[in-house]
């Protein structure tokens, strides 16, 4: 337990150098490395009994495009019980989550932003779109973003996307730069 610890990024980097952390808990003041991970046991973990802000995170292991995740303090966020409805472009079977992870970093036909993945029935739904890239005027009205139909799913948002990627595919669609602009 490291108390007075006030940032996210300082737990993580803790954790980082940390041969023996394979995850951690942080509720705003208080980080908390943890030996062990809950990997698929989504069970054992509970929200926590006090009205504070907390996070857990823990490592994993990539078999390909690490070097896209390198620079970034953690590779996926995950949410769960919601999903990102309608905007999936490749469904496929596997076996775990962590599977659905690698199979949009591994991705080529586009730039995978988002997965839903049902622990349930393995099926895991690829979307080039994230909660940072619906349209908020439409999307969210629609309630594109929420909990899921099932209750199982689980969504989850590809944090190793270079960032200029979203400016760079408006311009290329609209090359009048004020018409980018309007977009961004």
């Amino acid at each position: 337990m490291i108390p007075g610890i006030l940032q996210l990024s300082d737990c993580i980097d803790r954790c980082q150098k940390n041969h023996t952390c394979r995850a951690l808990n942080f509720e705003t003041g208080l980080c908390v490395l943890l030996t062990t991970a809950a990997n698929d046991q989504t069970t054992v973990l509970t929200p926590s009994q006090y009205p504070v802000f907390t996070i857990f995170a823990q490592k994993i292991c990539l078999n390909e495009n690490y070097q896209k995740c390198a620079n970034k303090g953690w590779s996926f966020e995950r949410v769960l019980g919601f999903e990102l409805k309608d905007k999936d472009l490749r469904k496929i079977q596997l076996t775990n989550r962590f599977a659905c992870m690698q199979a949009c970093l591994s991705e080529r036909e586009f730039i995978c932003r988002s997965v839903n993945y049902d622990p349930d029935t393995g099926d895991c739904t690829l979307s080039d779109m994230d909660r940072g890239s619906i349209n908020p005027t439409h999307d969210l009205k629609m309630r594109t973003f929420g909990p899921s139909s099932s209750g199982s799913i689980e969504y989850i948002e590809n944090n190793c996307i270079e960032g200029l990627y979203k400016l760079f595919k408006i311009l290329k669609k609209n090359p009048n730069l004020k018409m980018s602009n309007n977009k961004c």
